[in-house]
């Protein structure tokens, strides 16, 4: 069995966890009320639509020193950089848009794997082209959904095996992993929705199966990364436990994400063990 031990040394550090979703949204509307001057408070919603007093201002060297000088301050509290954020709107912004539309899933996370390599290797030379052939997000899972929180794009176009490469994950294993058919493989692009396993931390990965509802069922390892895409804290303090891809030869094993040792890796475990820090993560089917 690949990585019996796969277990030892696991970094025991634990962090506090912001759901990324949430963090997400507040963050672009922060980041969007500072471009409109407002950075004192958030847009508020009046019938279900953002209301902001626009106040024309050219774009000039001083509001780049704010920019710049806000950036800086969130590093001090060490929060993330705003660079991404900067990014997203000079996206919206080329494609004729509103900086209101940094709320658009679709744009967002398109960039976040359009900048992890995904452009490349599918073969669109802009941005632009790339977003061209993303998908919009379906209705059915526009609503916010508490038992799948995670809105996440999948572009299995890239393989897993690719997909672990732009994401410096190493792929561990026996001698026959590098040739699993589920490691080279390739899909199409697609949404879907998920959660972070939290509800399964007190089960082995056959219990949470077990425990499935008749509409989930458990995260592929492209899934896997797709998710780690969008949501890069989480492997700081758990690692994810994808039922959707076992190891050939192995059904009774599960892929695992997670970082050992300063290294993020692509691991297998039985579905009988169980471990703190493992997370059996699902979406809706």
């Amino acid at each position: 069995m690949p990585g019996v031990d796969m277990l030892r040394g696991l970094n025991q550090t634990a962090l506090t966890r912001v759901p990324p979703s949430q963090w997400l949204r507040n963050r672009l509307r922060q980041f969007a009320s500072l471009l409109l001057g407002k950075l004192s408070q958030p847009p508020r919603r009046r019938d279900h639509q953002l209301t902001i007093n626009r106040q024309p201002r050219e774009l000039t060297t001083a509001l780049i020193a704010e920019l710049i000088a806000t950036d800086q301050a969130f590093i001090a509290q060490q929060q993330p950089s705003i660079g991404s954020e900067i990014r997203a709107v000079i996206d919206v912004l080329s494609f004729g848009g509103s900086v209101l539309d940094l709320l658009d899933q679709r744009i967002v996370q398109a960039r976040d794997l359009w900048d992890a390599g995904w452009g490349a290797v599918t073969g669109t030379p802009t941005f632009a082209d790339y977003l061209a052939t993303i998908p919009e997000v379906p209705s059915l899972l526009r609503p916010p959904n508490p038992d799948f929180p995670f809105l996440v794009l999948v572009d299995a176009r890239v393989s897993l095996f690719t997909a672990c490469h732009l994401m410096g994950v190493t792929p561990t294993g026996n001698q026959h992993t590098i040739q699993m058919k589920a490691l080279h493989t390739k899909g199409q692009v697609y949404w879907m929705r998920c959660h972070d396993g939290a509800r399964y931390a007190d089960k082995t990965i056959g219990q949470a199966e077990h425990a499935f509802s008749a509409i989930e069922t458990g995260l592929s390892a492209q899934e896997g990364i797709a998710f780690f895409v969008q949501n890069p804290t989480l492997l700081k303090t758990t690692y994810l436990d994808l039922p959707g891809t076992p190891h050939e030869g192995y059904e009774q094993s599960s892929a695992c994400l997670g970082i050992w040792k300063g290294r993020a890796e692509l691991r297998w475990r039985w579905k009988h063990e169980l471990h703190e820090l493992c997370r059996v993560v699902s979406r809706h089917a």
